[in-house]
């Protein structure tokens, strides 16, 4: 929609969108740099860490010979509550040191989800 609230008919190349939108190949700082349309919210609430532990008996324990005696089960990165960039993990690294290196249209990498047992005694 233009200003006036009529229908846009004026077209024109992704090309030339971007080029002066972003102002590709000039200098960083120009008014004409428009970085406002790259920067979004990006708010989330995850399930970072989650580990349910079970605690033997000292009876169980001393069994094999041990003071205390427990078994936990641990998953890491497991989902989102809520976010605001559907495709992005906010804690997930960028795939290279450079810009455009880390412009990707599907979003950031998959972040890690990761599972484990721990077993832990005292003796």
């Amino acid at each position: 929609m233009n200003s006036d609230g009529n229908q846009n008919s004026n077209v024109i190349s992704q090309a030339f969108y971007f080029n002066n939108v972003y102002n590709w190949g000039g200098p960083q700082y120009s008014p004409n740099a428009l970085y406002n349309y790259f920067i979004k919210k990006n708010d989330y609430i995850k399930m970072r860490e989650i580990a349910l532990t079970y605690n033997f008996s000292d009876k169980i324990a001393s069994k094999i010979k041990a003071n205390h005696l427990s078994v936990s089960l641990i998953g890491r990165n497991l989902f989102f509550f809520y976010r605001t960039l559907k495709d992005l993990d906010p804690e997930q690294l960028t795939v290279s040191n450079n810009f455009y290196g880390n412009a990707n249209n599907a979003g950031s990498q998959p972040a890690s989800r990761t599972y484990g047992i721990t077993l832990k005694a005292n003796f």
